[in-house]
């Protein structure tokens, strides 16, 4: 997906160091903010939630196509379950304690991501989820000077991609409906809090790679002077970009799918520049 070959390019830079997926944390940020489950129940839904997410840790599930190859995998976690569960404990205990959730949050994540860091000796992290999209002013709140990167991609592309994903249910209209909404909810985002979100298309990343990562790297704090080294690694490790992807789910696409899709996402289509 164009999601993780972005953060997967993102950790060969020598000061950033990748960290995907860690779905569980928009799972905590709803349940935090749901007002309807007791304290003990909530606390109940995320021992249950980080058990099973820790449960095969140092691996994860993943459902990517053969196709997709990364140097860091389709998961990248450095921590182990036994530090995930430990770091659990101590945040439920700050919970309990009545400490504030965003700031237990905060921590609980500071902590987690600090390890990581830590074992692959890089200063900065990047953290891919795309449910991120749903939180994204919880996230600021707890991170006031995080940066988020918004990759995007034609809604031709991605409906015909994910309708026939095993796990997926949707239809046509419905999975159309969610990009279109997800991706509006970004450029409102962005227009609330300029220069903190930077939105990048998967075509040009497939298509002109190192302008697209030029951009993001002018664009970040803290990553001056590792242009050339990051650069130099992106080659080495021999990461293959092929344009022939930009479209290509879109071919499988019958004409009238074609029609209600863009019908449905047309408006938010234009803001994004595809035509």
């Amino acid at each position: 997906s164009g999601t993780t070959l972005l953060v997967d390019l993102l950790g060969l830079h020598p000061a950033i160091s990748p960290i995907y997926e860690t779905a569980f944390l928009v799972s905590i940020a709803r349940l935090l903010g749901d007002p309807n489950p007791t304290q003990e129940e909530r606390l109940g839904r995320i021992t249950g939630l980080m058990a099973n997410w820790a449960a095969p840790l140092p691996h994860r599930p993943h459902h990517k196509d053969s196709h997709e190859r990364y140097y860091h995998g389709p998961h990248h976690i450095l921590f182990t379950r036994e530090e995930a569960l430990q770091q659990t404990q101590v945040f439920l205990s700050a919970l309990r304690s009545g400490e504030p959730p965003a700031s237990a949050l905060r921590d609980f994540v500071t902590t987690l991501f600090s390890l990581h860091t830590m074992y692959d000796a890089k200063p900065h992290w990047v953290n891919k989820v795309p449910g991120y999209v749903v939180i994204l002013p919880a996230l600021l709140a707890m991170f006031p000077n995080m940066r988020f990167l918004h990759c995007v991609r034609d809604p031709r592309d991605v409906v015909p991609s994910i309708f026939r994903q095993p796990w997926s249910s949707q239809g046509v209209e419905a999975i159309a409906d969610n990009w279109s909404k997800r991706v509006r909810t970004a450029i409102e985002f962005d227009h609330q809090h300029p220069n903190t979100l930077l939105h990048v298309q998967y075509e040009r990343l497939v298509t002109e790679p190192f302008d697209v990562l030029s951009e993001i790297d002018d664009w970040l704090p803290g990553t001056e002077g590792g242009t050339e080294v990051w650069f130099e690694n992106i080659h080495r490790v021999g990461v293959q970009f092929d344009p022939r992807r930009v479209g290509r789910s879109r071919t499988q696409l019958q004409r009238d799918d074609e029609k209600r899709i863009v019908s449905i996402t047309e408006k938010v289509m234009r803001e994004m520049a595809y035509r």
